[in-house]
C-alpha cells in the first residue's frame, strides 16, 4: 500500500520506494487534488492506492506489486 492516512493528524502518507521518490511532491499534488472534497476512509485510501498505481502508469512507470505492498 502506497497511500495511508496519519491517524494522529490525518494527513496522507505517502511510502514510495526509494526509486520513485523524485514523484512524491506531484503525486501527493495529484491526490489532493483528485479526492480533495472526501473524507478519508478505508474505501477512499483504496481507491487513493488505486489511482496511484493508474497515475504511474501514465507516467510510463509499472509498479511491480511487491512496490505497492
Amino acid at each position: 500500500m502506497i497511500v495511508s492516512l496519519d491517524k494522529q493528524t490525518g494527513d496522507i502518507l505517502i511510502n514510495l520506494p526509494p526509486q520513485y521518490e523524485n514523484y512524491e511532491k506531484d503525486l501527493k499534488n495529484a491526490l489532493y487534488d483528485e479526492f480533495a472534497f472526501e473524507p478519508v476512509n478505508k474505501s477512499v485510501l483504496s481507491r487513493m492506492n488505486r489511482f496511484v498505481a493508474e497515475w504511474f502508469e501514465g507516467k510510463g512507470v509499472q509498479l511491480n506489486p511487491e512496490e505497492t505492498e
